[in-house]
C-alpha cells in the first residue's frame, strides 16, 4: 500500500528550496544598483509558504484517493466481468456439493430439495440473496435473458401455457444441475431436457 504524508511532500519541497538558494553564487543573488524590478522579478518569501500548501493539500487529496474507501485506485482496478466469474465458481461449487440429494416436493434443505428449494437454498448460502419460494416468482425475480445469453451461474426456467414451473442452474457447455422431480440433485444436457429461457441473478 503506497502511504504518502503531506508533511513529508511539504518538507521535501521546503528542502528543495532551501537547497536551491544554498547553491547560488552571491553575484546570483544580489542585484546591481541599476536592476530595475521590471528585469530582475524577485521572489517573496511569502510565496514559499503557498507552494508548500499547495503540495500539501494534493499530498492529501492523493492519500485520500489511495486509502479512502471506494478510491480512485480501487475504481481502476475493478473488474466486474472477473467479480462474476469468481461468484459463478462459488455458486456452482456449492450446487455440486448436493449432487444425488433426493427430490422432496416442497423441500429446501439437504434433507431433501424440490428445484426452486435447491435454487433458493444454494443462492443463499454463497451470496445471502434470498430467492422466492416458487419457480415461478423467481423467474420474475431474476432478469429474464434468452438461452443464447446464459452464463454459469445464471438460473434457467422451464415453463408451459400454466406458466413456470421448474428451475436450474446453467453450469456452461449445455449443461445444468437441477433438482428432478423424477429422483434426485442431478446434472443434465439442454438437449436432453430444454429450458425455456435464462435469469440473472447477479
Amino acid at each position: 500500500m503506497l502511504s504518502v504524508s503531506s508533511a513529508a511532500l511539504t518538507q521535501g519541497v521546503g528542502m528543495a528550496f532551501a537547497s536551491e538558494t544554498d547553491a547560488k553564487t552571491p553575484s546570483e543573488t544580489t542585484h546591481t544598483s541599476n536592476a530595475t524590478p521590471e528585469t530582475t522579478p524577485e521572489i517573496s518569501a511569502e510565496m514559499i509558504p503557498l507552494a508548500g500548501s499547495s503540495v500539501s493539500a494534493c499530498a492529501k487529496a492523493l492519500s485520500a484517493d489511495i486509502t479512502g474507501n471506494g478510491s480512485l485506485v480501487e475504481a481502476a482496478s475493478y473488474d466486474p466481468v472477473a467479480e462474476r466469474a469468481v461468484k459463478a465458481d462459488s455458486i456452482i461449487d456449492e450446487a455440486l456439493q448436493y449432487l444425488g440429494t433426493p427430490y422432496r416436493y416442497g423441500g429446501t434443505t439437504p434433507a431433501g430439495f424440490d428445484c426452486s428449494g435447491f435454487t433458493g437454498y444454494v443462492f443463499r448460502n454463497v451470496l445471502g440473496v434470498d430467492l422466492p419460494r416458487s419457480a415461478a416468482a423467481q423467474s420474475t425475480d431474476a432478469e429474464r435473458i434468452s438461452l443464447d445469453e446464459a452464463e454459469r451461474g445464471d438460473l434457467l426456467f422451464w415453463s408451459s401455457r400454466g406458466g413456470v414451473y421448474h428451475t436450474g442452474i446453467y453450469l456452461g457447455d449445455g449443461e445444468y444441475i437441477h433438482a428432478a422431480a423424477s429422483g434426485c440433485v442431478k446434472i443434465q444436457s439442454m438437449d436432453a431436457f430444454s429450458p425455456s429461457f435464462a435469469g440473472r441473478i447477479f
